[in-house]
């Protein structure tokens, strides 16, 4: 009876050391800048009212991997303004649409995939998007499968 005892002690102890002894996974993705741009070239001296004449914005957001460790299935949730399209996305996010099934209609949302990101890594997603008539308000939410320490620098918004 005693030696059961002490085998059933022993396994015990062993998996708490080894449940212990694994490493806390944890990084710090952030977004570290969120802007719209004009996408007009002036030529000869010509003023351009991008707002006035509804032309193209781009945008681009920087991520970034700040701390920790290696972030894993890291992902990117874009919100877009009402009533646009979009130009160019180099980086073939999932759309969501506002239409049924999510096959027609304006694009409400991006979702980017970036997959993995090691400490100090930055990655730049830009896209080109017509503007819209009534606001042109970006909001940007990164996260990734790991726990983050600092959740308070995953979302960004902006105008233009």
């Amino acid at each position: 009876m005693r030696l059961k005892q002490y085998y059933c002690f022993g396994s015990l102890f062993t998996i708490s050391l080894l449940g212990s002894s694994q490493v806390l996974e944890k990084a710090d993705v952030s977004i570290k800048t969120l802007t719209i741009t004009s996408t007009f070239v002036a030529r000869g001296g010509q003023v351009f009212n991008a707002k006035a004449n509804f032309g193209e914005l781009k945008c681009t957001i920087i991520i970034q991997n700040e701390n920790g460790g290696y972030a894993n299935q890291t992902k990117l949730v874009v919100v877009l303004p009402v009533d646009i399209t979009i130009v160019s996305n180099p980086h073939n996010p999932i759309m969501y649409r506002s239409g049924s099934d999510y096959r027609t209609g304006w694009p409400g949302s991006l979702v980017f995939d970036l997959h993995n990101m090691s400490v100090g890594q930055d990655k730049t997603i830009e896209f080109i998007f017509t503007m819209s008539p009534f606001g042109n308000k970006i909001g940007a939410y990164v996260f990734s499968g790991c726990p983050d320490p600092n959740p308070g620098n995953n979302f960004k918004e902006t105008s233009y």
